[in-house]
């Protein structure tokens, strides 16, 4: 969540949008809410292929939109923590 290599465990953040990398492709949104458990999740926006072979399939990305900064500062200490066999960047 950050362009200057910093650790986003050390960030406060500053809009309630948290960009998730590197989901299975077979996440749900119940998967998230699961994820963030305790966390307060206003949206989920799970991004999928467009086109191609892989249309209407997940691309590993997706935008959670967190009721309030705290909760996404919360969140965006979860940085790298594993959903299945994949670790998340957030």
């Amino acid at each position: 969540n950050s362009d200057n290599g910093s650790n986003s465990q050390d960030q406060e953040a500053t809009s309630t949008i948290v960009r998730m990398f590197g989901l299975p492709f077979e996440s749900s949104k119940r998967d998230l809410y699961k994820f963030f458990n305790g966390l307060k999740i206003a949206s989920i926006d799970l991004l999928k292929h467009k086109s191609g072979k892989n249309q209407g399939k997940n691309t590993g990305v997706a935008f959670v939109v967190f009721k309030s900064n705290n909760d996404a500062s919360k969140a965006l200490k979860m940085d790298r923590s594993y959903i299945g066999h994949r670790y998340i960047e957030l």
